[in-house]
């Protein structure tokens, strides 16, 4: 049996969010190039840290800011690969995105209201994180039903 360490930290996640317009204009060959809304948020939060042997685990409650309020976050690295980062919300939304640069995951964001399918486009991908503390930012695209509607910035920051 993997004994299993566990502490207290705080996490700052900062999350830069560009939405695109829903008439078709944005495609993957001119994101670069394609204007929409962008917001950011930061929270600060309290979090748990645990190393369960093969993989680090940090988990976190969302609040009003990130719009998720009622969910809880877990940010999963696998130790062996470090460069392959899972993001788990369950909750009022539920969802499983998988991080890895240069690849296309899929996946499903279950609502309230309907599930709705995704693909993750991770453009780039940098991992610090350690059960010490560290980093982790990730930028990537958001495809539904084939159309590009989001481009995303985030940074997971363990203090």
């Amino acid at each position: 049996m993997r004994s299993i360490k566990k502490r207290f930290a705080k996490a700052k996640i900062i999350s830069r969010v560009t939405q695109f317009e829903e008439d078709g204009s944005a495609s993957f060959t001119d994101k670069e190039s394609v204007s929409g809304n962008t917001e950011c948020t930061t929270l600060t939060t309290d979090c748990t840290v645990a190393d369960k042997g093969g993989r680090l685990e940090i988990e976190y409650e969302e609040s009003e800011i990130t719009g998720m309020e009622g969910s809880k976050t877990k940010v999963i690295v696998d130790k062996d690969n470090p460069s392959l980062v899972s993001i788990l919300r369950e909750g009022a939304v539920s969802t499983a995105l998988v991080f890895e640069a240069g690849k296309r995951h899929h996946c499903v964001y279950e609502t309230p209201y309907f599930p709705i399918e995704l693909c993750v486009n991770t453009l780039s991908l940098e991992n610090k994180l350690t059960y010490e503390g560290g980093y982790f930012t990730a930028e990537y695209l958001v495809e539904m039903n084939g159309m590009l509607a989001e481009k995303t910035h985030i940074t997971v920051t363990i203090l």
